[in-house]
């Protein structure tokens, strides 16, 4: 059964970085997929997960 996340929970995956070098146009890079989306967009996720806090 596939996941749909808003890409803005990318934020907390391990595989998710935000691109927010343009404030009109902030992307988010999934290195798991390789793919690239646009912040706020609803995406098929089976593969998030969490970071690791830093002690």
């Amino acid at each position: 059964m596939s996941n749909i996340i808003i890409t803005s929970e990318c934020e907390f995956c391990r595989y998710g970085t935000v691109d927010d070098s343009n404030k009109a146009r902030v992307m988010v890079h999934c290195d798991y997929k390789g793919k690239t989306f646009y912040y706020g967009q609803c995406v098929l996720c089976e593969d998030m997960e969490k970071k690791e806090k830093s002690k």
